[in-house]
């Protein structure tokens, strides 16, 4: 089936990252590398938001999260938020080796970022790989992430193209439920059709 991920995709940053404001000393570099990390990571999570937005990704979004997850690099909470959103870029690049690269990374730092299972449960699917993709989205939900709906509907595509119909249908049938004017889960639940068994005796 055809796979539109655009619309399910996820950024780290809005749920993750706070941008309190940080004391800055003059004299002290540890300080201001902190604050560019900070900011740096602020301008990936952007870069990522605009690039879904645009259903493409440009080659100065990428920059903006390699300098992001470079700044990050001893602060493993900002590293990995950078790295999850690197990961969007990646994922909206059709890289999804390097999709799923960055987010195992960034899980490695992180095993509490829902986003970063639920894009490399995305970039599994796209590569082929929708036993493993429903493993990821379903660890995903479990995790609480934002637009359930969005990710049931990822898993329903995820257990279709494993041949799993029944659990596909329901997916499907939660992610309407959620989002009941959302008009893509109930395009695809008309495919189906639900017969009635009779009871064993």
């Amino acid at each position: 089936m055809s796979l539109k991920f655009a619309c399910v995709i996820t950024t780290a940053a809005a749920a993750v990252i706070s941008f309190a404001a940080t004391p800055s000393f003059a004299t002290s570099p540890p300080a201001l590398a902190f604050t560019g990390a900070e900011n740096s990571a602020h301008q990936c999570s952007l870069a990522a938001i605009a690039a879904q937005d645009r259903g493409a990704a440009t080659d100065g979004d990428l920059a903006a999260c390699d300098i992001a997850v470079r700044l990050a690099a001893d602060d493993h909470h900002h590293l990995a938020v950078a790295l999850t959103n690197r990961a969007v870029i990646h994922l909206m690049r059709k890289e999804y080796d390097a999709t799923i690269a960055d987010t195992t990374v960034a899980l490695g730092w992180d095993n509490k970022l829902p986003e970063a299972l639920v894009n490399r449960g995305v970039a599994k699917v796209l590569a082929g790989r929708p036993k493993d993709a429903v493993t990821d989205l379903s660890a995903g939900l479990d995790l609480g992430p934002a637009n359930r709906e969005r990710v049931f509907f990822n898993r329903a595509m995820a257990r279709e193209d494993s041949g799993d119909f029944v659990g596909a249908y329901l997916d499907y049938r939660k992610a309407s439920e959620l989002s009941p004017s959302w008009d893509r889960p109930k395009q695809e639940l008309a495919r189906f059709t639900v017969v009635q068994k009779a009871p064993l005796s």
